[in-house]
């Protein structure tokens, strides 16, 4: 059974990825559509947010000895997740050029729908009041991050 201390530090580096993936797509699309880069610049900063709150919470809120059993939130789930979204950060980066609007917006989708599974499980079966707050808060912050991504995309006529 992992700590709450494992899980939250590699929840917090799935929310540092998450940032340094909407950086690339930043740093990508900077010359060919500023708006597209603002958008993903705005939300890596949300992210960068995300995983300072998860700091906060981990380095006062939790002993390190709390564990927890949740399938959603295991060690080996997170850490998978975490990995694809380092490869398709290493992705975008070795094809910016090519790199299309559509697949980009449909990775910010997956990876945002998924956050919020995770964070919901959280919030709907973690007891620790601290927890289950930034669980919750976390859950709707993807679900505004995901409201955002289709208004932007309706924007773009995509």
């Amino acid at each position: 059974m992992a700590t709450a201390i494992s899980i939250f530090k590699i929840l917090q580096a799935i929310e540092l990825k998450t940032a340094e993936l909407y950086r690339t797509i930043s740093i990508i699309y900077r010359l060919k559509n500023e708006k597209v880069a603002d958008f993903f610049e705005e939300l890596c900063a949300d992210e960068e947010l995300h995983a300072r709150q998860l700091e906060m919470l981990f380095n006062f809120s939790l002993e390190d000895e709390t564990t927890f059993e949740i399938k959603e939130l295991s060690l080996p789930t997170l850490q998978n997740l975490l990995n694809w979204i380092d490869n398709k950060n290493q992705a975008y980066f070795k094809k910016s050029e090519t790199a299309e609007l559509t697949e980009i917006f449909q990775t910010a989708v997956s990876l945002e729908s998924n956050l919020a599974e995770r964070h919901h499980s959280g919030f709907l079966k973690i007891k620790n009041p601290d927890v289950n707050s930034l669980f919750l808060n976390l859950f709707q912050q993807d679900n505004n991050h995901l409201e955002k991504i289709r208004n932007f995309l309706a924007t773009l006529g995509v």
